[in-house]
């Protein structure tokens, strides 16, 4: 499991490497490293993952059947597809590196 300090400040840099595709921020990385004291390769090779799984996560499966008219009744009953907590998204991360590894 990561500490939620690398994914907290991976999760910084994948979101500002997915908002600015075609300008890369050069010194973001360096300057989370320097406030929270995290070597740059952990928080560089968490975001690498962290990306990697949203990409996963984001395309659309093939048998995904999209609902065309929303139904009220419905509601409270869909589950988010992605974690929306830290520790939701270091249990992916595990998985990912166990699955990575075997």
């Amino acid at each position: 499991m990561q500490p939620p300090s690398i994914i907290a400040a991976s999760s910084v840099g994948a979101a500002a490497n997915g908002l600015f595709t075609t300008k890369p921020i050069p010194h973001l990385m360096d300057q989370l490293q320097r406030i929270t004291k995290i070597e740059l390769d952990y928080l560089i090779a968490c975001q690498q993952r962290m990306e990697s799984l949203l990409n996963k996560s984001l395309t659309p499966h093939p048998t995904l059947q999209i609902p065309t008219k929303h139904n009220p009744m419905e509601e409270g009953n869909d589950k988010p597809l992605t974690p929306t907590d830290v520790e939701g998204v270091s249990k992916m991360i595990a998985a990912e590196q166990a699955h990575a590894q075997s």
